[in-house]
């Protein structure tokens, strides 16, 4: 029907508009409280609010960067898991102590490597109060506890932490039949 419409109209020699639907929920993020406007770290570029209905929370991307991960096949992968739990996997993660216990400027933190067939993202996220804390200043700490992360590396005791818990969510897992379809789906994508 709409190309029917559109050929009919261009036969009349009248103009057609087509309004393509944007990728993201929001192309532009503003902060209601303080009007701050979200850019991504490493341009000017806006970054794009995304609701997937696979994910409880809401996450902000640029879709300029896009901070691309390897495919989850590829051999870095799992040292990006691991250093998504050393940074971001328990109350005693550095980015949760950082910004939650020591900073106080956020409630919560969240993310990891987001790997499949294709590239993927590694996800940073914050839950904060909007009472006196701005974004830029939770976006500087979290940089900040990144950056102290890639100057100095992880300790052997987070890493021993990380490798344990990961391996005990894994086998864990396995108890469900949701967790075993993972598995199946997981050893399928890394053959």
């Amino acid at each position: 029907p709409l190309k029917n419409a559109l050929l009919e109209n261009l036969a009349k020699h009248e103009q057609s508009l087509l309004y393509l639907n944007r990728r993201g929920y929001a192309p532009l993020t503003l902060c209601r409280h303080c009007g701050y406007r979200f850019t991504s770290p490493d341009s000017s570029a806006w970054m794009v609010l995304h609701k997937p209905k696979t994910l409880s929370v809401p996450y902000l991307l640029c879709h300029h960067s896009g901070y691309k991960i390897p495919p989850r096949a590829h051999a870095d992968s799992d040292a990006l898991e691991v250093l998504g739990f050393t940074l971001l996997g328990s109350e005693t993660s550095g980015l949760y102590k950082d910004l939650v216990r020591d900073q106080d400027l956020a409630i919560y933190v969240g993310g990891g490597a987001q790997g499949n067939e294709d590239p993927g993202l590694f996800l940073v996220y914050a839950a904060f109060s909007p009472d006196g804390v701005a974004p830029e200043q939770v976006k500087t700490a979290m940089l900040a506890s990144i950056g102290k992360v890639a100057a100095s590396g992880v300790t052997a005791k987070e890493l021993a932490k990380a490798k344990r818990q990961l391996t005990a969510g894994y086998v864990f897992g396995l108890d469900t039949v949701e967790g075993k379809a993972d598995a199946l789906g997981d050893a399928e994508l890394l053959e």
